[in-house]
């Protein structure tokens, strides 16, 4: 078989059998961490009261009483009427997954991309490297006979 052929078929197998698998298992933690939040905040509400009862409003009344008087600013940006604040945070807290995902997918493609050429040319890139580092060949041998066990 080509080596470009050997290469393809041992990066496809290797982005279906273990990348594939852990996307499918990062998207089901994500998807039961996305539950678990909304199961949260229905238990921190009282029966339909909304946010400004119950717990929540108990936690924030504890906080309020130690901290320092002047001020006494509050925890919860929303309810002390700071719009333009508050629309900065969750634009910040929206961006930053998005931002994230971007980042995730670019990363996957570039390992892919770069394990189909450690395949393909593996023997020549190493030998490459054997140039780029400044030791003596013997401790180079030890070094690369270390990574290959």
């Amino acid at each position: 078989m080509k080596p470009t052929w050997a290469a393809l078929i041992g990066t496809l197998g290797v982005t279906l059998l273990l990348i594939v698998p852990a996307l499918v298992v990062l998207v089901y933690t994500a998807r039961e961490t996305l539950d678990a939040v909304g199961t949260m905040q229905k238990a921190l509400s009282v029966q339909g009261q909304g946010p400004d009862q119950g717990l929540v409003l108990q936690a924030e009344e504890w906080v309020r009483t130690r901290l320092p008087a002047p001020g006494k600013p509050s925890i919860f940006p929303i309810r002390c009427g700071r719009p333009r604040k508050a629309a900065s945070f969750l634009g910040a807290k929206i961006c930053r997954p998005a931002e994230n995902l971007v980042s995730f997918s670019v990363d996957l493609v570039l390992l892919i991309f770069a394990l189909f050429f450690m395949f393909r040319d593996g023997h020549d890139i190493v030998r490459g490297l054997r140039h780029l580092i400044a030791v003596d060949e013997e401790i180079q041998e030890d070094v690369l006979a270390e990574s290959k066990n």
